[in-house]
């Protein structure tokens, strides 16, 4: 009799770049045309999530994972389902078995 097991590993890829840049467009309409910077808007998500700007920066270029709190909570800030800001990405398939 064979057994085998598959081992996924995984990553996610995100699309928060795209949802700064919307929240910015946001406040440059609420503030009549006044200009917003980038940073404003990822602080602004930061102090929302309680955590660093530097820890938005490194999410928004894939170079960290959000823990999972923190990904609920920068799908809130944006009104959006944590999957229309996540998805997971299959990095490679490895797989381990025994044959008995």
């Amino acid at each position: 009799m064979s057994s085998r097991n598959a081992v996924y590993t995984y990553s996610t890829t995100n699309t928060l770049r795209h949802y700064i840049n919307i929240k910015k467009a946001e406040k440059v309409a609420e503030k009549n045309g006044l200009n917003v910077l980038i940073r404003e808007v990822e602080q602004d998500l930061a102090d929302y999530c309680q955590v660093t700007r530097d820890s938005i920066l490194m999410i928004k270029r894939g170079v960290n994972q959000p823990s999972l709190p923190v990904a609920l909570k920068i799908a809130e800030y944006f009104q959006v389902p944590v999957e229309e800001i996540f998805k997971l990405k299959e990095d490679q398939k490895i797989k381990t078995g025994t044959n008995g």
